[in-house]
């Protein structure tokens, strides 16, 4: 057995099994934060706010889908060797 395919099937260890408990947390909070976003931008009104918080605000759903993609990656490994 080649050591990458041994260190993939590894238990998880406790921290990792914290991290997998809470990663379901974490990516719903993301979700909503995006979703009321989304709701705040799909208000006409939003683009008289002006151009910092417009700016803002998309800099931060940007950031939150990079967020999403790796917290979905990690759950995703995480969930692959707990099983």
């Amino acid at each position: 057995m080649s050591r990458a395919k041994t260190s993939t099937s590894k238990k998880l260890s406790y921290r990792e099994q914290q991290e997998a408990r809470d990663l379901p947390v974490r990516i719903d909070a993301l979700e909503r934060e995006q979703a009321s976003l989304n709701a705040r931008m799909a208000d006409p009104g939003f683009y008289r706010s002006g151009g910092d918080v417009i700016t803002e605000t998309l800099a931060r759903l940007e950031a939150i889908e990079q967020e999403l993609l790796v917290a979905y990656a990690r759950w995703t490994e995480l969930d692959g060797r707990s099983g």
